[in-house]
């Protein structure tokens, strides 16, 4: 066991030495090709420097990720980004035929997640074979797919949860400018923020942030983007208790149809289930029956009731695979109602968090619909 390691650690190491010493060759042979005048060299300014910006293009629905050298005689080749939740095999490669000082890459995050892009760029002077590669890192913030909205974008969303930070208008605005792409925000200078007006390049939905007298108030029809917002925002303040009130008259229609349902999909199953304990009982009855007829020898009596055994022995499998069906349906319906809950507590923060989970499971056991619905909206019973 012990020569195998020492084998691999020594296989690792001559492969190691095998790259230094390609990359010792190939700097020597840059520095003989610029001693010579040769276009052909590598070399690029000692001081180049590489920046990196996020943009948003709401033509192409996407964010770019561009790559910008500090020298024209600096010139981009490939870029090779390595990212978790963004790409597909975790990794992008991006290279022009006619190398320019600044390469993109097109961004679009199917989900609102904070990434690190570790990227490698390649980098070489003006025709140059031989690259030099810049280790460098961005991030990508959370809510990058949003761009801003316009008059033509519709109207606002009428949907909201509304909470109140107090005195924190800076740590706001702090935080939009993390949240967000830099150029979607407004006033970048100021260290106030009054509001947003925003677009999903992911869903067309309308998204604003107002702030106003320490309170702000976040409009979006999507509960779930609202409860990360809420969330994303509390952890940058350092926020350990937060109650909020919600209105979100769409979702709470649908939800209350999910609510319907289950209600019926249960009546149906009791009803099923009493069916099925009397089906029971009728079997038990035929088979005592069919083997009194047995013993008696009436065979025509015995075949007769065995022939209505069958049949009921059919109905029951078919009523079982009906149960099947109805208690899968449950299931899904009252998995809908567990991420209403959810959704509802992710709009508040600390206790309140806990105690709206705990409160609208009692509403929902006692049958409470009104009280389940101010429970949401108000996170009070």
């Amino acid at each position: 066991m012990d020569a195998n390691v020492e084998l691999d650690k020594l296989h690792d190491l001559t492969q190691q030495q095998a790259e230094l010493q390609m990359e010792l060759r190939n700097l020597t042979e840059n520095m003989k090709a610029a001693a010579s005048g040769s276009s052909q060299a590598g070399l690029i300014p000692t001081n180049t420097r590489t920046t990196t910006r996020i943009e948003v293009s709401r033509q192409d629905r996407c964010v770019y990720l561009a790559v910008r050298t500090s020298s024209e005689e600096a010139r981009v080749r490939s870029l090779v980004v390595f990212a978790d939740q963004i790409f597909e095999g975790e990794s992008h490669v991006a290279h022009e035929t006619a190398a320019g000082q600044e390469l993109r890459v097109r961004l679009a995050p199917q989900k609102d997640v904070a990434v690190t892009l570790a990227i490698n760029a390649l980098v070489g002077g003006r025709g140059s074979s031989a690259y030099h590669v810049f280790e460098i890192e961005a991030q990508l913030p959370k809510f990058a797919m949003y761009a801003k909205a316009t008059a033509e974008d519709g109207p606002e969303p009428l949907s909201y949860v509304r909470f109140k930070v107090g005195e924190r208008g800076p740590q706001v605005k702090a935080w939009a400018n993390n949240a967000f792409s830099p150029e979607v925000v407004p006033e970048p200078d100021s260290p106030k923020l009054s509001s947003l007006r925003l677009i999903s390049m992911r869903t067309g939905r309308r998204l604003t942030l107002l702030l106003e007298g320490g309170v702000v108030t976040l409009g979006t029809d999507d509960m779930e983007l609202a409860g990360d917002l809420v969330q994303d925002l509390c952890q940058s303040l350092q926020v350990g208790e937060l109650e909020s009130e919600a209105d979100f008259a769409q979702e709470m229609g649908a939800f209350q149809q999910v609510l319907q349902r289950v209600d019926e999909l249960n009546a149906v199953r009791l009803k099923m289930t009493v069916d099925m304990a009397d089906s029971s009982n009728i079997v038990k009855q035929l088979v005592i029956r069919a083997e009194d007829a047995r013993m008696l020898g009436e065979m025509v009596a015995m075949r007769k009731t065995y022939t209505q055994l069958h049949a009921l022995n059919q109905d029951l499998i078919g009523e079982y695979r009906k149960r099947t069906y109805n208690h899968d349906q449950l299931l899904e319906a009252l998995k809908e109602v567990n991420h209403m809950i959810q959704k509802a507590a992710r709009l508040r923060v600390g206790h309140a968090k806990g105690r709206i989970v705990a409160a609208c499971r009692a509403a929902i056991k006692s049958n409470s619909i009104h009280a389940l619905f101010k429970i949401i909206q108000s996170g009070k019973e």
